[in-house]
């Protein structure tokens, strides 16, 4: 490794110091007029996003709810319905009688 001297560490931290002098400005005006504005459109983002998902959400419980919950009633009683039917229980029963015996086809 290369020994730093003084005059080297000196040169460098006056350029630091330089180059601080350039940006202080820059990041002072940012801190006074952007900052704020960005703050302030992030806050209006996230409340017009909690507006838009809370709007979505009641007319999901409004319109498509009550049709999902009538869908599957509807779906659940004609299952029921065709589980109590002839044809399904002599066809279980057939299907079992075929298992009972080995002959089930493949």
């Amino acid at each position: 490794m290369k020994k730093i001297t003084r005059k080297e560490l000196d040169d460098v931290v006056a350029q630091i110091v330089k180059q601080r002098e350039k940006i202080e400005p820059y990041v002072s005006k940012y801190q006074q007029e952007i900052a704020p504005k960005i703050k302030e459109y992030a806050e209006k983002a996230v409340a017009e996003y909690q507006e838009y998902a809370e709007k979505a959400v009641t007319e999901y419980r409004e319109k498509a709810a009550p049709k999902i919950l009538q869908h599957k009633k509807v779906m659940t009683t004609l299952f029921y319905m065709y589980t109590n039917t002839t044809v399904y229980k002599s066809s279980k029963q057939r299907l079992n009688w075929q298992a009972v015996v080995g002959r089930v086809k493949r």
